[in-house]
């Protein structure tokens, strides 16, 4: 893939430091980089906190934080998610997300090979 390696450095950053933030240090966290179809994807999965469907739709919005009592202990600012949203935009991918609350979440990043053409794949 044709790519700026420190922003897709930033956005898998930043995706391992909620997964570890919202996950307890007993718990694993998983990075998965594999071939998808016309283009590369990288999954981090944890199996923290997860996150509700009523915020699944905000969660890549600048400075949302989650209503619940359990994410707003935990210190940030609610925009690394934003910051890989554009990140990974920029560079005509997609970002992914599947949340179970008490579960765990898993976070896609997709980018398209060099020359797949337009983007072939939706995201969030």
């Amino acid at each position: 893939v044709a790519h700026d390696a420190a922003p897709i450095a930033q956005c898998v950053i930043n995706l391992l430091s909620n997964a570890a933030k919202y996950s307890g240090p007993d718990k694993p966290i998983k990075l998965v980089m594999e071939r998808e179809g016309q283009g590369v994807r990288i999954q981090v999965i944890d199996r923290g906190i997860g996150i509700p469907d009523s915020d699944v739709r905000q969660i890549f919005e600048p400075f949302f934080r989650g209503a619940d009592a359990s994410v707003r202990r935990r210190k940030g600012t609610g925009i690394g998610l934003a910051i890989t949203f554009y990140i990974v935009s920029a560079h005509n991918g997609s970002v992914d997300v599947v949340s179970r609350p008490g579960e765990g979440s898993t976070f896609s990043l997709w980018f398209p090979a060099v020359g797949a053409g337009p983007l072939t794949r939706k995201g969030a």
